[in-house]
């Protein structure tokens, strides 16, 4: 008979809530309250405790992904109630001046005054190894997607991009992308 697996070491309890909790109203740390679900959601995987009160790593790998912990569940939402993040990575121009980059980092700030807009900043990379020659990224964080419908037409964001970005960076090559958190 083969020698058991070696036991792999567990991980603190507290690194799963810290990790993954959803909200102040998920239950504290320990409790054995689960949320009232009506008997239709079965208890995630890692709502698993082991008696040292800790998880297994597969647990907390499985909670990162499920984004679930100690039997909370996230909660419920629509795609309206999830926070957009619009990235946009682009390559600059070789007439590109430390100046014209301040200006295009100020001219980002300017969208945080679109409503819905939480944030919105533009900076340059500091990683040339695996940036595939992209110099520079706008991360945009956005109320919902609501937001990003009316964002692309917006005054604001057309004239930065206009008179700003277009002038600075090379818009054959640019890579954007919105995921919702």
């Amino acid at each position: 008979m083969p020698p058991p697996p070696p036991r792999v070491p567990s991980l603190p309890l507290a690194m799963v809530a810290l990790a993954s909790r959803w909200s102040s109203s998920a239950p504290p740390l320990g409790s054995n309250d689960k949320p009232d679900t009506g008997g239709t959601e079965p208890t995630p995987p890692c709502a698993r405790q082991n008696s040292d009160m800790s998880v297994s790593p597969f647990d907390f790998a499985t909670a990162l992904q499920s984004r679930t912990c100690l039997g909370t569940h996230p909660p419920t939402m629509s795609s309206n109630a999830r926070q957009v993040v619009h990235t946009v990575m682009w390559k600059a121009r070789p007439t590109i001046t430390p100046e014209l980059t301040q200006s295009c980092i100020k001219a980002a700030k300017t969208l945080e005054e679109i409503e819905g807009v939480i944030s919105s900043n533009l900076g340059e990379s500091f990683t040339t190894d695996r940036s595939q020659g992209f110099t520079h990224q706008l991360v945009v964080v956005m109320k919902n997607r609501d937001v990003l419908a009316h964002y692309a037409p917006h005054p604001l964001h057309v004239a930065a991009r206009d008179n700003f970005f277009r002038i600075a960076f090379q818009s054959e090559h640019l890579i954007a992308m919105d995921i919702e958190i």
